[in-house]
């Protein structure tokens, strides 16, 4: 990392702030990779000391799905200093490695809010998929969503026994409300069987926008192959983590939904870039970060300009 010098004269000042925060999940979220109850993650604040503005970013790493770890991020960052000099800073943060996507995205954003803000993005509970666990309060839960004017919901499979949970969702599914559709997220926790077995119960409902990486990401070639055999439509989650994922997955030939997670696919001006130059079928998707994260994701997102809803409907 270059080292800055900011004890010459006439040098403007960002002072650099990181915060970790940790905070547990009212739910704790139920995966294939396991139970996920504590967010953890770093706030950043650079500060002009010339003009008083503020820019904030969030690192929300998900070792997990590929991303650094949080020490790691914190490790990396904390080289800096706290003082940085204003002209080197681009050329600084454009040297932060693709092995830190999560680091990547959180001082880029932090550094677009400092220098380009823009106004907090909302959204309309219908512009968004809500995370819906397949519970015995399940029921209540979407049609409680439902009466407030939502249409899209995901559920994670592959945690439970399969019977039980294709037996959950079809109960959900035969709610009367046409224009419900469900998303499946399997976060690559089924075999090719099951897979198939949900593919098929997914076809006969006729309400599944699509099914989220059945398989793990090493089994690219077979989930390409379940693609071609079902008229469900299959997306890719972990395989496409990092940038480095996305582009290998479109030159291998993808044509599917890709899930993208901003806030751990590195640079945002790069991802943008390529979906502008690569159109593909795309959704935006939380990483369960803060109110911070979260605005520079949305942020993302909207000059993506995907139609699918988006995958933030997380409240846990």
């Amino acid at each position: 990392m270059q080292t800055i010098d900011i004890n010459a004269q006439n040098i403007a000042v960002i002072w650099l702030t990181l915060t970790p925060y940790s905070y547990s999940f009212k739910t704790p979220l139920e995966t294939a990779h396991g139970r996920w109850s504590q967010r953890e993650g770093i706030v950043i604040t650079l500060l002009d000391a010339t003009t008083g503005q503020r820019g904030r970013g969030e690192i929300a790493p998900l070792p997990w799905f590929g991303t650094e770890t949080l020490d790691a991020a914190l490790s990396y960052c904390t080289t800096w200093g706290t003082q940085l000099d204003l002209a080197v800073l681009p050329a600084v943060l454009a040297e932060i490695p693709d092995t830190f996507p999560a680091c990547q995205f959180g001082l880029a954003t932090a550094w677009l809010d400092l220098t380009q803000p823009t106004p907090p993005i909302a959204l309309d509970i219908a512009q968004v998929a809500h995370l819906l666990p397949l519970t015995s309060e399940a029921l209540t839960r979407l049609q409680d969503l439902q009466a407030q004017g939502a249409t899209t919901f995901k559920c994670k499979i592959g945690v439970q026994d399969p019977e039980q949970e294709m037996a959950i969702w079809q109960t959900l599914s035969q709610q009367d409300q046409p224009q419900t559709q469900f998303r499946l997220d399997a976060n690559g926790g089924l075999t090719p069987a099951i897979a198939r077995q949900w593919l098929e119960l997914a076809q006969v409902q006729g309400n599944v926008e699509f099914i989220e990486q059945p398989l793990a990401p090493a089994e690219f070639a077979t989930m390409q192959a379940l693609a071609q055999e079902s008229d469900v439509m299959i997306a890719l989650d972990e395989s496409v983590t990092t940038f480095a994922d996305l582009q290998r997955c479109y030159q291998q030939g993808w044509r599917g939904v890709y899930v993208l997670k901003p806030a751990i696919a590195g640079f945002p001006d790069r991802l943008i870039e390529f979906c502008q130059q690569h159109p593909i079928d795309l959704v935006c998707s939380s990483v369960f970060e803060t109110a911070i994260g979260r605005q520079g994701a949305l942020r993302v997102a909207q000059q993506l300009g995907s139609q699918r809803a988006l995958g933030f409907g997380v409240n846990l």
